[in-house]
């Protein structure tokens, strides 16, 4: 008897030895635990030298984007004199007369997310507000199957919403961006998102939002095209969301009530 427990162990002993590579080996670090600890990982100190040269030439893409951000600010500050400027009483009941997508009162969104094989998210957005003036919260939680992991990401904002031409909505939104795995992280965030209304059923949706948590920058950006129909719509986009080189993105595509 004890010779064959002595020989069990030993067997049990060899299997563990063997076995033992390929079980480590499978602890491989996926996209959502890569993208966390990009985001926890201490920010570099790059010496960078500063000359003449470095401090007036900008890249194509920084002046692409600078000029970007000034016609969007143009455009929100025509549409918030023209909003403000408006009776908000008569401008509400027009909008609610012609079924407008503008300027909802309340609007509630679900959305599934596809990014690989193994990794998908889903999301649920609601806005609530009269006219200039409304707030939002968004919750999107991506799962990764091979290994194993998932990621939560929380964000509120304060809209100041504007109307420009009947058929130019522009947004200013200020809150916070809260995400988590791990561990929590917080920071604030703006963004500027645009809406271009066509009719009373098609909507074009452009959403670039930009948040600092731990000193890092954190871009997440999506546009989408939409149909509604009375209180309803169909939503189609595609989401990237990056932070220190590491990116999660794909198209999703959602359901909404809005009013």
């Amino acid at each position: 008897m004890r010779s064959l427990l002595s020989l069990f162990i030993l067997c049990l002993f060899v299997l563990s030895t063997v076995m033992a590579p390929p079980l480590f080996a499978s602890e491989k670090k996926g996209k959502l635990e890569s993208f966390e600890e990009a985001l926890e990982a201490p920010k570099s100190e790059e010496k960078k030298s500063i000359t003449t040269e470095s401090k007036s030439d900008l890249s194509g893409g920084e002046v692409a984007t600078i000029g970007l951000i000034q016609v969007f600010a143009n455009l929100f500050l025509a549409g918030l004199l023209q909003t403000g400027s408006d009776n908000w009483e008569d401008l509400y009941f027009e909008l609610k007369a012609n079924e407008s997508p503008a300027l909802p009162t309340f609007r509630l969104e679900g959305a599934y997310q596809y990014l690989t094989d193994k990794l998908n998210g889903v999301s649920g957005r609601v806005e609530a507000g009269y006219l200039m003036l409304g707030a939002d919260v968004n919750y999107t939680q991506y799962f990764e199957n091979d290994p194993k992991h998932d990621l939560k990401i929380l964000g509120g904002h304060f809209l100041l919403r504007t109307l420009f031409a009947d058929f130019i909505g522009i947004n200013l939104a200020l809150g916070a961006k809260q995400i988590w795995g791990q561990r929590r992280h917080t920071g604030f965030e703006f963004g500027l998102p645009i809406y271009l209304f066509f009719g009373k059923h098609f909507i074009v949706d452009a959403q670039p939002y930009y948040a600092i948590i731990r000193g890092k920058n954190v871009y997440d950006v999506q546009g989408g095209v939409s149909y509604k129909y009375k209180w309803f719509g169909v939503r189609a986009a595609y989401r990237a969301i990056n932070t220190e080189g590491q990116t999660l993105h794909g198209p999703r595509a959602g359901l909404f009530v809005q009013w």
